[in-house]
């Protein structure tokens, strides 16, 4: 027979012995299910927490750097720092002057093993709350300059929320509140900077998007005359999920097609038939990367070995713009700059197309540099921004085909994720459109 003494020491430590014994959930943040994964993760954080945030926080001129953080409404820089769940948590980053930063994570949860040994400490709080601690961490401290993350047009530099500013601003007082200020340019340095190990694995990311999509037009999946556009929608979708994958956001299936609207309720559910280009937008997540591609198939009419003429001359004119554009993607010019460099060269080489590229990254629109002409409440001021060697790129852009039975130019977009080096874009040789795919019409 079990005391009731007995029974209460029982439920106080099998809870404790299950904290102790579960595995790590990281897929509410990271979307990821392997160790393997998450220790590729931490040393990638670790490199630029250890390596070049001391520089980065010197260079913008930022003595503490403060990251409020909620279960739930997590900061857009969590993937970045390694932060995980908690209630209510301040991950603070304070130049000591040193070769290293100090890291403090002040927090519900304590991080049971601290992977990659980011922390240089940690606080775990209880009835008393985060405020007490807070204040006296500041204090101690001192700093002249405090930054939080707040962006009137960058939404990965704004991720402090109003009532959790309100929350810090009592917590810390008038005197260091005032010392508070944005810390944007620092969150775009900080997140954009891409050490060796992610351009491998933004390497892998490009071949298995690559590879679902191939596999999605000659899986023998699509039947013409049977399935519809929504069908494959869902193949894509399926196919990542046996990889073990997420998506970035979800497939957007176009259809070319006479006389069909290319996106509408009444596209997706329009069987394909032979003689549709069929152009797909999508991108999947690895290790907190992002891709964002864009592949095409076009399914054969009866009798035809190969695409139209036309088809074929548009793709042409398409891998010659993509290896110029490629040319102009080096460190240092402006999203305008690029934007009007690119469209100099389409028209000086009679091409009728368009150029809208970007960054990505820890997600699909990345924090970096977009090109593009200044819309405001659209790309912020990261058209504003130069590139910068590593960063993480999709080239984006499209031509217009003149293609027989069609009353209009036919856009026919393309787009393939690399990163930046001093020669220009790099796009990883698997990872890349180099045809235009053929789905039979027949067996």
């Amino acid at each position: 027979m079990f005391t009731g003494l007995r029974i209460r020491w029982i439920l106080l430590v099998i809870p404790l012995i299950l904290l102790t014994l579960q595995p790590p959930v990281y897929g509410q943040i990271y979307n990821i299910y392997n160790k393997e994964d998450w220790d590729s993760i931490n040393r990638i954080n670790k490199e630029k927490i250890d390596t070049h945030l001391p520089r980065l926080m010197r260079e913008h001129n930022i003595d503490m750097w403060i990251i409020m953080s909620r279960e739930c409404n997590e900061d857009p820089l969590m993937v970045n720092i390694s932060g995980r769940w908690g209630h209510r948590c301040a991950y603070i980053f304070y130049d000591t002057g040193g070769i290293r930063v100090e890291f403090t994570r002040i927090g519900t949860h304590t991080w049971y093993t601290d992977y990659a040994g980011l922390l240089t400490s940690q606080i775990v709080y209880n009835r008393e709350g985060l405020k007490p601690h807070l204040k006296k961490f500041v204090e101690e401290r001192n700093p002249g300059r405090i930054g939080v993350n707040i962006s009137r047009t960058i939404p990965m530099a704004d991720g402090l929320t109003v009532a959790m500013r309100d929350y810090l601003v009592d917590a810390i007082g008038e005197k260091y509140a005032s010392r508070l200020i944005s810390a944007e340019s620092l969150a775009v340095a900080f997140r954009r900077l891409r050490v060796p190990e992610e351009h491998e694995n933004l390497k892998k990311a490009t071949e298995k998007g690559s590879h679902i999509l191939y596999t999605a037009f000659h899986d023998c999946f699509i039947q013409p005359g049977k399935t519809t556009a929504e069908d494959l929608y869902w193949h894509i979708i399926e196919l990542t999920r046996k990889e073990g994958l997420d998506y970035s956001f979800e497939p957007l299936v176009m259809i070319r097609r006479p006389g069909l609207p290319t996106s509408s309720r009444v596209a997706a559910r329009e069987p394909l038939k032979p003689g549709d280009i069929i152009c797909i937008d999508y991108g999947i997540v690895y290790r907190t990367l992002t891709t964002d591609m864009k592949r095409m198939a076009y399914i054969l009419k009866k009798g035809e070995q190969q695409p139209p003429r036309e088809v074929e001359k548009a793709l042409e004119d398409a891998f010659k713009a993509r290896d110029a554009f490629g040319q102009m993607l080096k460190p240092g010019r402006t999203g305008i700059e690029l934007d009007e460099a690119a469209h100099r060269w389409l028209k000086d080489n009679n091409i009728n197309g368009s150029f809208y590229s970007h960054s990505t990254g820890n997600f699909v629109h990345g924090i970096g540099t977009w090109t593009g002409q200044h819309f405001p409440d659209r790309y912020g001021d990261r058209v504003f921004l130069p590139t910068v060697e590593g960063e993480h790129f999709a080239l984006e852009y499209h031509v217009l085909a003149r293609i027989p039975g069609f009353p209009e130019p036919v856009s026919l977009p393309m787009e393939d994720s690399g990163y930046i080096t001093g020669d220009g874009l790099h796009l990883f040789p698997q990872g890349k459109m180099t045809e235009i795919w053929l789905v039979k019409s027949e067996p």
